[in-house]
């Protein structure tokens, strides 16, 4: 949080940094690894810790960066973003076959899988609606279709989970190697099933309206 307000004040009031874009880019990058690093070293969780101070640099840094920055910095960012995603699911693809031997509790398994689409579906349609009804407002409202995709959305496991079972203590967790195997399995397969229809249902929910070749020519000449 702290490096979040810092590189925040540096950008406003040290102008010379956003006489170039790769200037700014670089300081961003830097303060989130500085801002992972130092977590981790304090015994601290390095993704919370990254995840804060990303969200403080999205609300106040960004916008102090110069136009090109803006533009830079989405792009790197998101480049960055994916390739490091590719990377961990590979990881994960790859170690499966290390992981064959290590021992698998399925009722362990369904029992994961069915908190994390009973869970997670009622913990955000829940959620919405309490804080909608707080709110007592209209205004900005989210169909039931909308919620759903977003819940489904939720469904799918990502590498960080993978991530962090990894970092337990196999000497202080008795049953590592199950919650390990447990957690590849629930990753894999909510990638693959969730993931793998995500396009599908966002078109049945929330379909696009096409206008017809037609209809867009005869509009462009009637208002010409």
């Amino acid at each position: 949080m702290i490096a979040g307000f810092l590189v925040t004040y540096i950008l406003k009031r040290v102008r010379s940094v956003s006489h170039s874009a790769i200037h700014e880019v670089s300081l961003l990058l830097i303060v989130g690894f500085l801002t992972y690093f130092s977590s981790e070293i304090l015994g601290q969780s390095g993704i919370t810790s990254l995840v804060t101070c990303s969200i403080i640099m999205a609300h106040y840094a960004w916008y102090n960066l110069s136009p090109q920055g803006k533009h830079v910095s989405s792009i790197s960012i998101q480049t960055f973003g994916y390739a490091a995603e590719a990377f961990v699911f590979s990881y994960i693809g790859l170690c499966s076959m290390y992981y064959k031997d290590y021992p698998y509790c399925w009722p362990f398994i369904i029992g994961a899988f069915f908190i994390v689409v009973v869970g997670r579906y009622f913990g955000i349609v829940c959620s919405y609606y309490m804080f909608n009804c707080a709110k007592g407002s209209d205004n900005n409202t989210l169909s039931f279709a909308e919620i759903s995709v977003a819940t489904y959305a939720a469904f799918i496991r990502g590498a960080i989970a993978f991530g962090l079972v990894e970092m337990l203590d196999e000497h202080t967790f008795k049953y590592k190697r199950v919650i390990v195997s447990s957690v590849m399995v629930l990753v894999i397969s909510t990638t693959c099933i969730f993931g793998g229809f995500t396009p599908i249902v966002v078109n049945y929910l929330l379909p696009t309206k096409k206008i017809d070749v037609v209809d867009m020519d005869a509009l462009t000449s009637e208002n010409t």
